[in-house]
């Protein structure tokens, strides 16, 4: 019985190159090294744009779609891409939403990048950076899959409220050799000692962050929104924002905590609810 996850009907195909495209049609999940991810896109652009009939495949192409084709054999039925493979990258292509998920924990760090039209999201999330692993989902899901993305969870503790604190300050204070000292240099800024624990603890390395950076096309600029966030375990899961200061102030740093089912609506709210069709510049991952 053939195995849906080939990219042929008759039998599984396991390229003896494990560096060559993969194609799971079962799941509409595409895998190819990062530098074939270019190549790719054109030639899917190529065979969206030029009917096969009553010329050639490789007349349409041209010489440079012909030698894409032959790097992404494992991609191609006779002389096209398949289908599925085709309709994911076609997403890429025709993205009018672009998001940029990225995660850091400690030295470690991944990014995530999203291409979306209003109907369907094509999401790399590659553990390898030099793969591209592109995988088709309904629109409608993208606040679930950001919310994987970032590891959302109940957070362990809800803060009282926002704290915000100068941003020469907080510099200031992490400058000090001793906690006390930086606890004395929050304090000018009004801060208690409770509070003061709380944001020099949000500043520890191990801290896992995230930063969400949206952007969608209108009828005239494209717009964009950016949300950042943090899970520090035990004391909490935070928004944070940055203010620029104005006449000669200092900025100030925000940190805003996250109750518990309000991770979702903060996640939603980096997306736009409706946007143009039309297609965004390509963005690499």
């Amino acid at each position: 019985m053939a195995d849906d996850s080939s990219l042929s009907d008759e039998e599984p195909m396991t390229p003896a190159d494990p560096g060559a495209p993969l194609l799971d049609r079962s799941r509409a999940r595409l895998r190819l090294p990062a530098d074939l991810l270019n190549e790719a896109l054109e030639l899917a652009e190529i065979e969206s744009m030029v009917p096969v009939e009553p010329r050639s495949s490789s007349q349409a192409k041209g010489a440079k779609g012909a030698e894409a084709a032959g790097r992404l054999a494992n991609l191609m039925v006779g002389k096209q891409l398949d289908p599925i493979a085709a309709e994911v990258l076609q997403v890429v292509n025709k993205a009018s939403l672009m998001v940029a998920v990225d995660l850091s924990y400690g030295p470690d760090s991944s990014a995530a990048t999203i291409w979306a039209t209003p109907r369907q999201a094509a999401v790399s999330n590659p553990i390898d950076p030099a793969q591209v692993e592109l995988e088709l989902s309904p629109v409608n899901q993208l606040p679930q899959i950001l919310a994987q993305l970032v590891v959302l969870r109940s957070p362990d503790w809800v803060g009282d409220g926002a704290m915000s604190v100068g941003v020469e300050t907080l510099s200031e204070a992490l400058g000090k050799s001793s906690r006390d000292e930086a606890i004395q240099v929050l304090a000018g800024d009004g801060l208690d000692t409770e509070q003061a624990l709380l944001i020099l603890d949000l500043q520890l390395p191990e801290i896992r962050r995230w930063r969400i950076s949206s952007s969608w096309s209108t009828e005239h600029d494209p717009e964009g929104a950016e949300l950042r966030g943090l899970d520090a375990g035990p004391s909490g899961q935070w928004l944070e924002s940055t203010t620029p200061g104005e006449n000669g102030q200092q900025g100030l740093r925000t940190f805003t905590p996250l109750g518990h089912g309000e991770g979702m609506s903060a996640l939603r709210a980096v997306l736009p609810r409706n946007w143009m069709g039309i297609p965004l510049k390509r963005r690499s991952t």
